[in-house]
């Protein structure tokens, strides 16, 4: 018998990929991998330092199928330094992946295992 919700789960993931997926290159090491991606949780730090130093620093989870990364058949589990590359516009965003407190780089993202939900922050705009 066929699991209804892990059915379900699939064709949601297939419709918010298509519908809500960016296409980016996901980097480990030499290999990069084209994907969609869909931007999830976003948060940003901003400090002042007196009156000179401001640093503003983006965070963003980002949502991949885990089918849709691998390399040549093998499958490419997201690791800390790991890098997230989306144009973004008229902009190149460079997205380092990495632990986000207690959690790991990357973590399942729902019950069956459909999406990883890799946390980033944003390393570089050009």
């Amino acid at each position: 018998m066929t699991n209804m919700l892990q059915a379900g789960a699939e064709w949601l993931s297939d419709v918010t990929k298509e519908h809500a997926g960016n296409p980016v290159s996901y980097a480990q090491g030499a290999t990069v991998v084209p994907v969609a991606a869909v931007p999830a949780r976003t948060s940003r730090t901003e400090n002042d330092v007196g009156d000179v130093i401001h640093v503003d620093v983006e965070r963003r989870d980002f949502l991949i199928k885990v089918d849709d990364l691998q390399s040549g058949g093998t499958p490419i589990v997201p690791a800390a330094g790991d890098t997230i590359t989306w144009v973004r516009g008229a902009s190149t965003l460079t997205f380092e992946v990495l632990a986000d407190g207690e959690e790991p780089p990357a973590r399942e993202s729902d019950p069956f295992g459909v999406w990883w939900r890799v946390h980033t922050k944003l390393k570089g705009q050009a």
